[in-house]
């Protein structure tokens, strides 16, 4: 204190000191107001602390203890890039050792800029290694950044400081569990549950539990898991106990426990799902099927119209495009066609309306085309959810009965058309035969007469040389 006050005369000294009240007044006035703003900090009246330090800030800039104070305060109220500005402006003041360097590595954590958090923090620890709150912090970062070996580091340092605090051993066994460090994981949690009287041993179990199924122990997991099934009253709990199963082969009580689950909460699509899985490791089809029609009801329930139906834009589009792919052209091997052109287009075109477009039967081509649309959507569900599972696709279809008639009408007009294509392509060609050869008729006469007509006009012409 003694040296803030012989820096600020100093200053008011050598500005001349603007202001009628002299610099003692000022002093006062600053440490009264720091006093003030510490007082509504300790009461946690933020806002008010950010206030009257402000009003410090005001008599001078140049000391960093309201700063501090109001960079402290603005943490408080999540008001992150007001407290970096000021912590900035500390770190100024007083150089690389400043304890603003923490506040600013809050701040930078708050604003998401991780890698000047780090900075801050490392730079803070290099001058105040033992400080527990600032290793307790960076611990949590590095195990979050799964760094181990650094953030069992920093929770080892807390510990020392604080043998007694329950909280470090805790945090410490889930770093050693994620660092596959089992025993001392372990040793850990039996240290927390000792240390805390109040703690629930259940809770310690169902956390070791976790990390042990985290590394892949699933033996361990499973054991741990099933101690809390009737102890704890939380679904999850069965889902991780068929999750171990599951991974331990052990594929009918991963079922049963699944069902356990889903009795609790029937709609949950990703426990449907693994089930369904498993029911087919088991070859259980007939099971598996059910639950995937289950994930494919509540998920068409969740869509929208659009999402429901705007697959058909793009079958529309394949389906003209794939359908005129027969009839390029056609003008130029009209003359040409033959039966098996027209078999070709029905045989590689056929459900797209290809041998209606080949042969160039327009009004049978729209009928065809507006049954396969129907059939589209009446089975839109089926072809949306169930494109990449034949059996229940297939399942789905047939048990549509409207759907089954459209289908069975389509089929019909195909299998017509495979009888009537000859007939159709022989009829069509006489008809083009017929006036082709009439024109050529018409042609011929017309050429004969003139040739008859210019021989008579040059025998008329040798007469009459003759005579």
């Amino acid at each position: 204190m003694k040296k803030h006050i012989i820096i600020i005369a100093t200053i008011l000294s050598l500005t001349g000191c603007k202001e009628k009240i002299s610099y003692q007044e000022q002093i006062k006035n600053y440490n009264n107001l720091i006093f003030q703003a510490s007082n509504e900090f300790k009461n946690s009246r933020f806002q008010n602390a950010v206030n009257v330090s402000s009003e410090a800030i005001k008599i001078t800039d140049t000391l960093s203890t309201a700063l501090m104070l109001r960079g402290n305060s603005y943490l408080k109220l999540n008001k992150h890039k007001n407290a970096y500005e000021d912590f900035d402006e500390v770190i100024e003041l007083e150089g690389d050792k400043s304890k603003a360097y923490f506040g600013r590595a809050i701040a930078n954590q708050g604003l998401n800029e991780m890698s000047d958090f780090k900075d801050d923090i490392d730079k803070y620890l290099e001058n105040y290694s033992r400080d527990v709150v600032a290793r307790n912090v960076r611990g949590d970062y590095n195990l979050k950044e799964a760094n181990f070996n650094q953030a069992i580091e920093d929770y080892t340092v807390c510990i020392k400081k604080f043998p007694k605090k329950s909280e470090y051993y805790f945090k410490r066994a889930n770093t050693y569990a994620l660092n596959a460090d089992l025993n001392l994981s372990v040793n850990d949690y039996e240290k927390y549950s000792k240390l805390d009287s109040k703690t629930n041993k259940s809770n310690v179990t169902y956390q070791k539990a976790k990390i042990y199924f985290e590394i892949k122990n699933y033996k361990k997991a499973l054991d741990n898991f099933s101690s809390l099934e009737n102890k704890i009253k939380n679904p999850e709990i069965l889902t991780f106990i068929g999750d171990c199963n599951l991974n331990l082969k052990e594929y009918n009580k991963a079922i049963r426990y699944y069902t356990k689950y889903l009795l609790q909460n029937p709609n949950n699509i990703s426990i449907i799902e693994k089930r369904a899985e498993t029911y087919l490791i088991v070859k259980n089809l007939a099971n598996a099927n059910n639950d995937y029609r289950k994930i494919a009801i509540l998920r068409n329930e969740e869509a929208g119209f659009f999402s429901k139906y705007s697959w058909l834009v793009l079958f529309g589009f394949l389906y003209f495009f794939a359908g005129n792919l027969f009839t390029r052209k056609k003008e130029k091997r009209y003359r040409n066609r033959k039966l098996s052109h027209a078999y070709q287009s029905l045989f590689f075109g056929g459900f797209f309306g290809g041998q209606y477009l080949f042969t160039g039967r327009n009004f049978m081509y729209i009928i065809y085309s507006v049954a396969v649309f129907i059939f589209m959507i009446i089975n839109s569900f089926a072809f949306r959810f169930h494109y990449n599972n034949f059996d229940l696709w297939l399942i789905t279809i047939l048990e549509n009965n409207l759907g089954l008639k459209v289908f069975y009408f389509i089929c019909s007009l195909i299998i017509i058309d495979f009888f009537a294509l000859p007939f159709v392509v022989f009829n069509k060609n006489e008809k083009f035969l017929t006036l082709v050869n009439s024109k050529n008729v018409k042609q011929r006469s017309y050429s004969i007469e003139n040739v008859q007509d210019e021989l008579t006009r040059n025998t008329n012409i040798v007469k009459e040389l003759v005579s």
